[in-house]
């Protein structure tokens, strides 16, 4: 099993990393690592995690790390992660 990043996914990753940045260049690549490394772990056991209540599909989970959601999906073959969210805005900007 592998992990795939979709594009939206990488394009939350990449704004929340130059948003730290901004402050703290160290800090904006250890953010960056530990996302990137908590997913890559999703391959040991993807079904650990709950259900994404704000997307209406049982098979969209996510995990948190600090301020973070980590929302994907998975099957046999795959892992998708779908959206890096912060957990600070507005739920409602989440929803496709």
């Amino acid at each position: 099993m592998k992990v795939v990043w979709r594009k939206e996914a990488s394009d939350d990753l990449e704004v929340i990393y130059e948003y730290i940045f901004k402050d703290s260049p160290q800090n904006a690549v250890m953010v960056f690592n530990k996302i990137h490394d908590l997913a890559e772990t999703l391959v040991i056991f993807p079904e650990k995690h709950p259900v994404e209540p704000v997307f209406d599909d049982p098979d969209i989970r996510f995990l948190v790390i600090w301020n973070y959601k980590i929302i994907y999906t998975f099957d046999k073959k795959s892992i998708a992660i779908l959206r890096v969210f912060d957990t600070r805005r507005n739920p409602k900007k989440l929803k496709p």
